[in-house]
């Protein structure tokens, strides 16, 4: 059940939208209900007045578990002016607090009853944009809770945390600084009739650059998906649907399985495209997604046809590519891999952005004329904080997929906000974030076993390198080891805590590389060491690798065993003493000691040459064995 909260600047307002509330069919807010907040104190700083009505929210909108639930909380607000709705106006205000607190709670729903001065603002051509953007009024005025069909906020499908990055972004450029966190130009909607799922995929695009709307009911693909009064396109860049809808609210006359329409047995039009046109991907001024994408979990013996068609569908898709790819997939990477967009566009540091998605942000050039000052913009750094505090705040208790992406959002979003400027808080909101996208992984059922990791331990390194550019210079790099090592043990303990071992002994093997590297760098002497620890490093990277190493040496053993003894036989017969010299290695290298061969003619023709061969053996069979021992022990005891 959605829960409403008044914010008003009087109680004149206040009162006003209590009269929405009972248009709704919801019960009146009395003054002394703690969801009706009056904010009428001029004169208050702009930030105790934040971190007042923060405090505020969050208590009125928790609900029995003292969680803030997602897409139920539903704020009324009596105005706005959408031009001055900017995170870091000096001269505070109340748009000023807006839009500070749109960006610290992106899991609410915001309406508001009365939109002051101009919607819209003029920029230069990007890709896949207008020339004009404009305020999402109708998807945020008191009228569009009328039909009772609610867009899913958490990953900004209208557009009103972007809208306020940008104006933010245009007062932070005329004050003098390029701290500007990133937009999402592009737009995306994730179509399953499971929740997990939806927000799992619309969660993988958000993270990579998209704003994405999570269908999850039939009402709601029905408004996006169908012409109302012109026939126009969707606007979606990017399609993540399942194949099988059974939305709880579709009429059972209704079947989604097969994209095209066709007829059944009852002679009556079917299909997604018959009951969405604007899914109709023959037409290419309706259907003008880059990438439509769907998920299935496969073919069964009564829909295999269907797979097939579906197929043959995509490929003559007008406009754009179209694929199939089958659940389980092994984790966000993974999807996006198999989606084919996990590839480095032009422009973009990060492999899997997509177009317009500037993360992370280039290097400050400290001789630019708007260079001011260290770190992010005090404002933005504020709502960073918040957002780092309330996903702290859930971290113990998420116990579900849904609360896991909340997290995932929080973190996201502050990461974002402080453009990497202020590192220290960067890194922590950077380690929150794959914290929360891993116990995503791990917590649902709809994800492989095994899950692909390597993309996400260079993802982690680039990050981390970028953000620690704000370091001095001569502690880049000490500070890049510690933050990574720091984000990798975090992995490591969840990776522990749901069994998946090969995920983290990857990350173990990182971290192990990453204590070498600091431990060497704090006295340079030992740096003698170097070449064992990375060899050691390298042995327990993989078994496979252990393995093959092991018959390198054993190959390198008989070769020297080979040259240091001879039959004594004239000339000498060098098959036998080849036997013999690959016994010898075998037999020292793995008893750690005197070589064993049955030959009686055999002789050294160099004794130094022969111990010195058997010593090398002794050596290396002893380490090798004893690093085999300990590592084996460790994969058997977490298995």
């Amino acid at each position: 059940m959605p829960r409403y909260l008044i914010l008003g600047q009087s109680q004149v307002t206040a009162n006003a939208l209590n009269v929405w509330l009972n248009l709704l069919g919801e019960q009146e807010l009395n003054d002394k209900d703690s969801r009706r907040i009056v904010w009428d104190r001029e004169g208050v700083p702009a930030i105790d007045a934040y971190e007042t009505l923060v405090q505020q929210i969050e208590s009125a909108a928790k609900g029995k578990d003292l969680t803030m639930p997602v897409n139920e909380v539903i704020v009324l607000v009596d105005s706005v002016r959408p031009s001055e709705l900017n995170a870091v106006s000096e001269g505070g205000g109340w748009n000023n607090l807006l839009a500070m607190l749109i960006l610290s709670f992106p899991e609410i729903c915001w309406h508001f009853g009365v939109f002051a001065g101009p919607r819209g603002e003029y920029e230069s051509s990007r890709e896949a944009i207008p020339d004009t953007i404009l305020f999402p009024d109708l998807s945020h005025s008191l009228s569009a809770l009328l039909p009772r069909i609610q867009r899913d906020p958490l990953l900004d499908p209208t557009g009103l945390r972007q809208w306020v990055r940008r104006k933010t972004a245009d007062v932070i450029q005329r004050i003098g600084n390029d701290v500007t966190p990133p937009v999402r130009l592009l737009r995306a909607a994730a179509i399953d009739d499971e929740r997990d799922y939806a927000r799992y995929h619309g969660y993988t695009a958000y993270r990579f650059g998209c704003r994405v709307d999570a269908v999850t009911k039939w009402s709601l693909m029905q408004k996006l998906f169908s012409f109302s009064q012109s026939k126009k396109s969707h606007g979606y860049w990017l399609l993540l649907e399942d194949m099988s809808l059974n939305f709880s609210d579709r009429p059972a006359n209704i079947h989604l399985l097969q994209l095209k329409t066709y007829r059944d047995e009852q002679d009556k039009e079917q299909g997604r495209t018959k009951h969405c046109p604007q899914l109709d991907s023959y037409d290419p001024s309706v259907e003008t997604s880059a990438h439509r994408v769907i998920v299935t979990t496969g073919p069964t013996q009564t829909d295999k046809y269907v797979i097939n068609d579906n197929k043959a569908y995509l490929r003559d898709k007008a406009e754009g590519d179209g694929a199939i790819i089958f659940k389980p997939a092994g984790g966000m990477f993974d999807l996006w891999k198999e989606a084919r967009l996990l590839k480095r566009r032009e422009g973009s540091q990060r492999h899997g952005n997509v177009a317009g998605f500037g993360w992370p942000l280039p290097p400050t050039d400290v001789n630019s004329p708007k260079k001011a000052g260290h770190g992010s913009p005090g404002k933005l750094l504020l709502i960073a904080e918040t957002l780092i505090c309330r996903a702290e705040g859930m971290m113990k208790d998420t116990r579900s997929v849904s609360q896991a992406i909340q997290g995932a959002v929080l973190a996201t979003d502050a990461l974002e906000l402080t453009g990497g400027r202020t590192p220290t808080t960067a890194l922590q909101a950077l380690r929150i974030k794959h914290e929360f996208e891993v116990l995503a992984e791990c917590q649902f059922s709809g994800v492989e076993y095994h899950l692909t990791t390597e993309p996400r331990i260079r993802e982690i390194n680039l990050e981390v390198r970028a953000i620690c550019l704000n370091f001095h210079e001569k502690q880049r790099e000490y500070a890049a080891l510690n933050a990574k090592m720091h984000v990798l043990s975090r992995l490591i303990q969840i990776f522990r805590q749901y069994g998946q071992f090969d995920e983290e002994l990857l990350c173990m093997n990182r971290v192990r590389h990453l204590q070498n590297s600091l431990w060497m760098r704090q006295k340079p002497g030992r740096y003698l060491v170097w070449p064992f620890l990375r060899y050691t490093e390298f042995l327990i990277g993989s078994f496979g690798v252990f393995v093959i190493m092991i018959a390198g040496w054993i190959v390198l053993l008989t070769s020297l065993y080979w040259l240091s003894f001879h039959t004594g036989v004239d000339p000498p017969n060098h098959i036998p003493s080849l036997i013999d010299a690959a016994e010898a290695a075998i037999t020292s290298f793995f008893s750690i000691g005197d070589p064993i061969y049955n030959s009686d003619e055999l002789k050294w023709s160099d004794p130094g040459f022969y111990y010195a061969v058997i010593s090398i053996a002794v050596v290396s069979g002893f380490v090798h064995l004893g690093i085999f021992v300990s590592h084996l022990y460790a994969m058997l005891s977490r298995k």
